[in-house]
């Protein structure tokens, strides 16, 4: 039986969505769970939601809490950690899903060594998510099961040993959604100028992206091989097909992809102050 407290801190898309998948999904006795946020605002969806803990005394759910789910702005991760450095519990674990901040600065700032950096995507909030993840080695496997039983309920994880891939992931799945929603309304955009309503291509589109996903994904197929098997030759599909790659559609989506992932690079902090 869990008698552990599970600690949420911060309750905005993230953070809110991740304790609804783990309400929803029974991941943790509600009577053990705790959902933090200095705006009492925040707390309002989960009022009759069960015998879980909402309060806005950060320090007083911390003192409490085995593990402490971090989920607030990369810009509060340093007066926060510092100013609780006295008060997590010797055999805390704190997993941190703040963009940019390193596994070295939340030690420092915290002095805690039990640490989980997480890069979640907006998707885990429906349990369709992609996060990467890296664990300091003072990581228990009891701690790891723990925090694998809660990042498999968002979707699918991929665990790193070196903290630098998740930059790639931040650049390939953190910015991934913006890329599909930013195709799909330009594909929306055509058919309107072709005589559809917005709502009309607006669902095709939407749908068209749905559709293809579960086949990629369901039928476990290999994206350039079903790209192959849509654009038969001779086919409609493959003069679309031609133009994308006369024009460098691949070459415009590997440059944005590089930019992304060199600006995530370039946003750590070069030193934990």
């Amino acid at each position: 039986m869990n008698t552990q407290f599970l600690c949420i801190i911060g309750l905005g898309h993230m953070g809110s969505g991740i304790a609804d998948i783990i309400i929803e999904k029974g991941i943790w006795p509600l009577k053990n769970l705790i959902l933090c946020d200095l705006l009492p605002q925040q707390l309002k969806h989960f009022e009759n939601r069960g015998p879980l803990t909402l309060t806005t005394k950060t320090q007083a759910a911390v003192q409490k809490s085995q593990i402490v789910l971090l989920s607030i702005r990369p810009q509060e991760m340093k007066p926060v950690l510092t100013g609780m450095q006295d008060i997590f519990r010797n055999d805390a674990l704190l997993v941190s899903v703040a963009a940019g901040i390193t596994v070295r600065q939340i030690g420092d700032w915290s002095r805690c060594q039990k640490i989980i950096r997480a890069m979640p995507n907006l998707p885990a909030r429906l349990g369709y998510g992609m996060t990467g993840w890296t664990a300091t080695p003072q990581v228990t496997k009891m701690q790891r099961c723990h925090f694998q039983r809660i990042v498999g309920q968002l979707g699918v994880d991929m665990y790193f040993a070196e903290e630098n891939f998740l930059n790639v992931i931040t650049a390939l799945s953190g910015s991934g959604p913006m890329y599909f929603a930013y195709i799909t309304s330009e594909l929306a955009k055509i058919g309107v100028k072709m005589g559809l309503t917005l709502q009309e291509a607006q669902t095709i589109t939407k749908q068209t992206l749905l559709g293809a996903s579960m086949m990629l994904t369901y039928h476990q197929l290999d994206p350039g091989e079903f790209v192959g098997q849509v654009a038969s030759r001779g086919g409609t599909t493959e003069q679309a097909l031609i133009i994308f790659e006369k024009q460098g559609l691949g070459r415009i989506i590997e440059n944005a992809v590089q930019s992304a992932y060199h600006h995530a690079i370039s946003t750590l902090p070069s030193s934990p102050d």
